[in-house]
Formats: structure tokens, C-alpha cells, sequence
């Protein structure tokens, strides 16, 4: 009898062992050629992340430009002096003063960026607060694939 009760451990120890890397190598299989983009997926959705009191609501990426709609998130109104972004040529127009929770849209052009293609770049945000005219930058990533 106990050797009966082996035999059926030892058989589903092997069923196991030979389904689970069975299992695994369709994982790693499928995991390949997701990295390798086989499965479409071929748009990254933009991003936007800043730091410090100016926040990007959103972003777009165009043919030649960078869109961003930000807002202030300190508690004062502030100034934005200038904008700029690494790759792109162009600035915003200068002094444009939010109250707070205020948002505008700030375009800067000039860019690398073209249709279909991934782009990444940093932007910079200069404002001052009107109450102390202490200057401060925001700085922020864009990334994405451009419409």
C-alpha cells in the first residue's frame, strides 16, 4: 500500500513540475514580445510631471510644439516670467500673472518633436510671487508620442 501512495506523489510532482515550466516559458515567450511591441500598443500616452508651485493639468504634444495647461498650486498669486523647454526653440509670452487655482495655456514651439515619433523633454517654468517678487522655477517632464 505505501508503495501505491508513492507512486501517485511522484506523479503528480511530475505533472506539476513539467505544466509549471511549461507555464513559465510561455510567460517569459510572451513577455519578449511584449518589450518587442508585437502586440500594437504602438502610442505612449503623454505624461506630465512638474515640481513646485506651478502643476501641468495636461499636455500635448504637437508636430513642432509642446502644449501645457498649468495652474497655480501655491497659495498667492504669481507671475510667470518665462518658459522654456530643452529641444524646443520658442517661448511663451512673458508676465502672465495667476490667481490661485488659476490655469492658462502655455504653448512654446521651436521643437523636435515630429508626428508618430516618442518625445521627451524638460520644461522649465520661471514665476514670481507678486506679494515678495521672489523668483522661483518649476520644473517639469513631457513625454510621449507626438499627434
Amino acid at each position: 500500500m505505501n508503495i501505491r501512495l508513492k507512486t501517485k506523489g511522484q506523479g503528480a510532482l511530475e505533472y506539476i513540475t513539467t505544466y509549471g515550466w511549461a507555464i513559465l516559458v510561455v510567460m517569459i515567450a510572451g513577455l519578449v514580445m511584449w518589450q518587442l511591441g508585437i502586440f500594437g500598443g504602438t502610442t505612449t500616452p503623454t505624461r506630465c510631471e512638474f515640481s513646485g508651485g506651478v502643476k501641468a493639468v495636461s499636455c500635448v504634444l504637437n508636430d513642432g510644439s509642446v502644449g501645457l495647461i498649468v495652474s497655480n498650486m501655491g497659495g498667492q498669486n504669481i507671475k510667470i516670467t518665462k518658459g522654456w523647454a530643452d529641444d524646443c526653440t520658442g517661448m511663451p509670452a512673458p508676465n502672465i500673472v495667476l490667481g490661485t487655482g488659476d490655469v492658462t495655456n502655455i504653448t512654446i514651439s521651436g521643437c523636435s518633436a515630429t508626428t508618430g515619433n516618442f518625445f521627451s523633454t524638460t520644461v522649465y517654468v520661471n514665476y514670481t510671487s507678486v506679494m515678495t517678487t521672489l523668483e522661483h522655477t518649476a520644473t517639469g517632464t513631457i513625454s510621449g508620442t507626438v499627434e
